[in-house]
C-alpha cells in the first residue's frame, strides 16, 4: 500500500512538473509571438519613416528646381528679345546647377530660340508636351526616358537618361507668350537617395525605390523590369503611408513600407 502511494504520488508530480513545463512552453511561444510581433510593428514604422523622408527630399528638392526655372523665367523676361543675353543667362545657370541637362526658351510658334550649348536651337518642338502644357501655366512631367536629347548630350552609356520636366510661359513683357522648358536630369535624385541611405539607423538590408506613376522602377531597382503591381499599393489609395509583409516578385516576402511623395508648399509633388 506504501509502494502503491509512493507511485501515485510520484505520478502526480510527474504529471504536475509536465503540466508546469507545458504551460511555461505556451507562455513563452505567447511572448515569442508579442515580441515578434512588437519587433516587426517596430520595425515597419522604422521603415515608413525612412521612406517618408525620402520622399520629403525629393519633393522639396523638386520644388527647389521649379524655383530656380521660375527665377530663370522672370530674368528672361526682362531681358526681352535681345537672345545673346537670354543665352548667357540660360547657360549661366546650367553651369552653376548642371542637374539642368537642357534649357530652351521657345517662341509662340514652339520654336526654340535659346537652349544652353544651342543644342536645339531652331528647332521646332511645338509637339512635345513639355511646350503644349508649358503655355497654360507651370508643368512638371513625370520622369522619362529621354530620346532626341541622349544622342545630343553626354551621358554614360550603361545607363539611360533620364528627365523630369519642367516648363512655363514668361508671361509678362515682351515675351509674354513665350515658354521657358528645362530637362533636369534624374541623377540628382540618386544624390537624395544615397544621402538617405547613409543617415543614421541605415543597414545594408534595407534597399528603397522610387516607382513612377504606372508602377515602373524609376530610382533604385533595375529599371528594365516590369512595373510592380504589389498589393500593398493598392492601400495608398486611401491612405498617404502602408506597410506590411508583402509577397514580391521573387518569390520571396519583405517587410515593406510605402508612402506618397505627396508635395511642398506650392508644388503638388511627384505623386
Amino acid at each position: 500500500m506504501r509502494l502503491f502511494t509512493r507511485s501515485l504520488k510520484a505520478q502526480f508530480i510527474e504529471a504536475f512538473t509536465l503540466l508546469i513545463l507545458l504551460s511555461s512552453c505556451f507562455l513563452a511561444a505567447i511572448t515569442g509571438r508579442e515580441a515578434s510581433s512588437e519587433a516587426r510593428y517596430e520595425r515597419g514604422l522604422l521603415l515608413t519613416n525612412r521612406v517618408q523622408s525620402l520622399a520629403r527630399a525629393l519633393d522639396q528638392s523638386m520644388w527647389f528646381w521649379i524655383k530656380e526655372v521660375d527665377t530663370l523665367r522672370y530674368t528672361v523676361g526682362l531681358l526681352g528679345t535681345d537672345m545673346d543675353k537670354v543665352s548667357s543667362a540660360i547657360n549661366r545657370l546650367q553651369a552653376t546647377l548642371p542637374s539642368f541637362a537642357w534649357i530652351g526658351l521657345m517662341d509662340p510658334s514652339g520654336k526654340v530660340q535659346a537652349a544652353t550649348g544651342g543644342v536645339l536651337q531652331g528647332t521646332d518642338l511645338s509637339i512635345c508636351s513639355i511646350f503644349r502644357h508649358g503655355k497654360n501655366g507651370l508643368f512638371v512631367g513625370d520622369v522619362r526616358k529621354a530620346s532626341l536629347l541622349a544622342q545630343l548630350l553626354p551621358h554614360p552609356h550603361d545607363a539611360p537618361l533620364r528627365f523630369v520636366d519642367i516648363s512655363m510661359p514668361i508671361g509678362n513683357g515682351e515675351l509674354k507668350d513665350w515658354v521657358i522648358v528645362a530637362h533636369l536630369s534624374w541623377e540628382w535624385a540618386r544624390e537624395v537617395e544615397e544621402f538617405i541611405l547613409s543617415g543614421e539607423g541605415s543597414d545594408t538590408d534595407t534597399r528603397i525605390m522610387v516607382l513612377g506613376a504606372d508602377g515602373s522602377v524609376i530610382l533604385g531597382g533595375d529599371t528594365n523590369t516590369q512595373p510592380l503591381a504589389l498589393p500593398l499599393l493598392q492601400q495608398l489609395e486611401n491612405a498617404a503611408s502602408a506597410w506590411g509583409v508583402e509577397p514580391w516578385p521573387d518569390g520571396s516576402s519583405y517587410l515593406t513600407a510605402a508612402v506618397k511623395c505627396t508635395g511642398f508648399k506650392d508644388y503638388d509633388g511627384l505623386q
